[in-house]
């Protein structure tokens, strides 16, 4: 399947308009579902571990465990938040501005 290169290198961009309204922390899989819905031509397919591998360019994005409590219970997964999200998109707006 081929990958629109262009949309790739703007997953900040994408997980910015998907970004789950009020939540302060997202999991990866629940991204992932967002972000396919958004361009499943991209991200169709994609896996949490995909979606890590995809921002480790960033520093600023720490993916770590994130617990929710669900039906009475905690479950934790991987994700991160949506201030490091936020932050990220400032850093690689700020370079490339400085280019």
């Amino acid at each position: 399947q081929t990958r629109d290169a262009a949309h790739i290198a703007d997953v900040l961009a994408d997980l910015a308009q998907v970004w789950p309204a009020g939540e302060k922390s997202a999991w990866n899989e629940t991204l992932c579902t967002l972000l396919a819905e958004l361009r499943p031509d991209v991200y169709g397919g994609w896996e949490a571990a995909q979606l890590t591998a995809a921002l480790k360019p960033h520093p600023s994005i720490t993916v770590r465990d994130v617990g929710r409590r669900i039906d009475g219970k905690q479950i934790t997964r991987r994700g991160f938040t949506h201030a490091h999200l936020l932050a990220a998109i400032t850093e690689r707006n700020r370079k490339r501005s400085a280019d």
